[in-house]
């Protein structure tokens, strides 16, 4: 299971779609209202290229596949109709390819709708953060940020400040605490500009990647014949990335962790007390002398040295039994991860005391 979302089009009947990637299917499933567990599960689509990203918009279900994205129009009427039938199957919808611009290759695009504009879809694909007006035919992708290695998950925090995580995972580099996995801010509209030779410049929305990770820092074994990246500290006597030229991360992350999905947690309902601050999924990766990650982590975006385990138990001899993939935050409060080993959901809730 890849990246989940959920559908708000009614009350009783809880609708949430996600992505198999390696086997190029797309499920709904779902419960109604009351209930804690999966009453059905349909397979949708089958026999895509990757289907990765998921994301619902007033009705219609949209899917990232490489080379494209799908649209299931009025998907959720359709999965209703089969509840309401009792069916054991549901007929497979028809989709619309309706991305025609857009031509990257990587296979893990997700993809989320803005809070702020919402006929803005956004994506992470090929190392930057894109955007477009969905409703228009033709597709016009805009650059939002450049220079990130490996997004898998990103939220936004209020209306104007995207977040988003970042899997370094650089392995061979002989290290096994560098390079850092990442936790990035974007602020829509922020004027970032600088002198160079006496020259006013926009700063550009680049993060660093490939030649650059967390505050600064040179990736190993990566460098750029372009010198105006580094700057020499005299008094500490090492190279780093030029601040002027990238943006540091905000939160540095145990390296090897593979972050992977994220969300800001509500202020209401369940897990209130933690309202605003940040779950960051960590997939794993063995690729180190001591296998780290298969856990969620907690963020406060106040304090980002603070990081704190949220919930584990996805480890078995110190390797990982399950890679965590995304997470999300449902109506009542309660939280969905994805896994893809397993092929499965978890639910993570408060259990009420006596």
């Amino acid at each position: 299971m890849r990246q989940l979302t959920q559908s708000m089009s009614n009350n009783y009947l809880k609708i949430y779609y996600t992505g198999s990637q390696d086997f190029g299917k797309v499920y709904a499933f779902g419960h109604r209202k009351g209930s804690v567990k999966a009453e059905f599960v349909y397979t949708i689509a089958t026999d895509l290229n990757t289907p990765s990203g998921v994301a619902w918009k007033n009705g219609d279900l949209y899917v990232s596949v490489v080379g494209a994205i799908l649209k299931f129009p009025g998907i959720d009427a359709k999965i209703t109709r089969c509840v309401e039938t009792n069916a054991t199957t549901c007929k497979q919808p028809n989709n619309i390819k309706i991305d025609t611009n857009l031509h990257y290759t990587n296979k893990n695009q997700y993809i989320k709708f803005s809070p702020k504009a919402p006929e803005q879809l956004y994506i992470f694909s090929d190392n930057k953060i894109l955007r477009t007006n969905i409703t228009q035919n033709q597709s016009k992708w805009e650059e939002v940020v450049t220079g990130v290695e490996y997004c898998r998950g990103f939220d936004w925090r209020n209306t104007n400040e995207l977040w988003f995580t970042d899997y370094n995972g650089a392995e061979g580099v002989g290290n096994d605490n560098i390079p850092f996995d990442e936790l990035n801010q974007y602020i829509e509209g922020q004027n970032r500009t600088f002198f160079i030779n006496g020259t006013l410049r926009e700063k550009s929305n680049n993060y660093g990647a490939p030649y650059c990770f967390g505050k600064n820092n040179l990736m190993p074994n990566t460098r750029s014949s372009n010198m105006s990246y580094y700057v020499y500290n005299d008094t500490a006597g090492y190279w780093s990335c030029n601040p002027e030229l990238f943006i540091e991360s905000r939160v540095s992350i145990q390296a090897h962790s593979s972050v992977s999905g994220m969300i800001f947690l509500r202020s209401e309902g369940m897990f209130s007390q933690f309202g605003g601050k940040a779950l960051i999924v960590e997939a794993g990766d063995e690729n180190r002398i001591v296998p780290v990650g298969w856990q969620i982590v907690m963020v406060d975006v106040n304090q980002p040295k603070n990081v704190n385990v949220f919930a584990s138990g996805w480890k078995e001899g110190g390797k990982g039994c399950d890679n965590l993939v995304d997470i999300i935050q449902i109506d009542d409060g309660s939280l969905l991860v994805s896994a893809s080993n397993r092929g499965v959901v978890y639910r993570i809730s408060t259990v009420k005391s006596s």
